[in-house]
């Protein structure tokens, strides 16, 4: 009863088979990640990868028409194979892991960031049409579109879009908090990046930034004050 109250409730799906590859145990989630109880059918399709008894570790199938991560580990007593365990996730779960190791939610974050910013200058603009306004609101216009040229501008040397996308967000934060953040003209960085990919950039910068602004404004001492954070 333990075994089966530890086993029904792991959120993972999990098989186990036995020396002939038959379904000893198929668990509760497994059934669900699926979305198939026919345990022939699963077992039958498990045969396509497990004939070769070798040990897998997060390795993409597709299994009964699902795409799944799978972890399969060959049991053996003295060369003997008395069976294997499966356990597996399905494709969301493990976009949604990914998602958070590799910091996409901090990029939208940031853009969550620049969208009330933007919305805030179209109220202005608003207003002043309302007002009939139309010099003052052109000429906020213009403002607005040569900040924004001086914006990409200091990023155009950056050629991966995901940190192009973070830095102009973190620029709208930085301006939320009268933080004076500014890009160094001698920066740049190529699309592509040997090992280390555009996540894992997304992650650092992000921190160093968020770990900057802070800083700034802890350490800030009066309104006139202006902290400079170069990247």
């Amino acid at each position: 009863m333990e075994k089966d109250m530890i086993l029904e409730n792991i959120k993972e799906g999990v098989i186990a088979l036995n020396s002939k590859d038959e379904i000893e145990y198929m668990n509760k989630s497994a059934l669900y990640i699926l979305r198939d109880n026919d345990r022939e059918k699963v077992g039958k399709a498990l045969i396509n990868f497990e004939k070769k008894r070798i040990p897998y570790h997060n390795r993409e199938f597709i299994l009964c028409n699902k795409k799944i991560f799978i972890n399969l580990v060959p049991i053996k007593k003295e060369e003997e194979y008395m069976g294997s365990v499966i356990t597996f996730v399905g494709q969301n779960e493990m976009n949604s892991i990914a998602r958070e190791i590799t910091g996409i939610d901090q990029v939208i974050n940031s853009l969550r960031a620049s969208v009330h910013e933007f919305k805030n200058k179209l109220h202005v603009v608003m207003g002043f049409i309302q007002m009939k306004e139309y010099t003052e609101a052109k000429d906020y216009i213009m403002k607005l579109q040569r900040e924004e040229n001086k914006n990409f501008s200091l990023v155009s040397a950056v050629e991966d879009h995901y940190i192009n996308a973070i830095l102009l967000s973190k620029g709208s934060i930085a301006r939320e908090n009268r933080i004076d953040f500014k890009i160094e003209s001698a920066s740049n960085l190529e699309e592509t990046h040997g090992i280390i990919s555009s996540d894992d950039l997304v992650v650092i910068v992000g921190n160093l930034l968020d770990n900057a602004f802070e800083a700034c404004m802890i350490f800030e001492e009066s309104e006139n004050q202006v902290m400079i954070f170069a990247c």
